[in-house]
């Protein structure tokens, strides 16, 4: 199936939304901070799609800097020119923020806690193309 890159710092919370893509048969590698995510991407593993939380921290053992992952999604783009799939999950309502992200070529923002996990699994494929039936 799929390698889908998740990169959240609070990876406790988010066993019940992987639970089933990985019963899919999903692999979900997790990065917890900016560094994680951004060695993992330069790795040449295959990665088919991100989710992105926008405030995480930028390594394991420095302080949390507003919407880093605002700085990985621009890395992804721009940098590594990357046109792996996205989708932003996060609770960041910032119109500004928001915007700048859109413009970053990302192919849904969602709201933390808005979504059940059927629903997330539902968006995600529908991201990937890949119909269920």
């Amino acid at each position: 199936m799929f390698n889908i890159l998740w990169i959240e710092d609070e990876s406790d919370k988010i066993g019940g939304l992987v639970r089933p893509l990985k019963k899919d048969g999903n692999t979900i590698i997790v990065a917890k901070d900016k560094i994680e995510a951004l060695t993992i991407l330069t790795s040449n593993q295959k990665i088919d799609l991100i989710i992105l939380d926008i405030i995480i921290p930028q390594g394991v053992s420095e302080p949390f800097a507003e919407y880093v992952g605002c700085d990985v999604l621009r890395n992804i783009r721009e940098e590594l020119n990357l046109t792996t799939p996205v989708i932003v999950l996060t609770v960041v309502d910032d119109d500004e923020i928001l915007s700048s992200i859109l413009k970053l070529n990302v192919s849904k923002i969602l709201r933390k806690g808005a979504y059940l996990p059927s629903h997330l699994k539902e968006e995600v494929y529908s991201v990937l193309g890949y119909n269920q039936l």
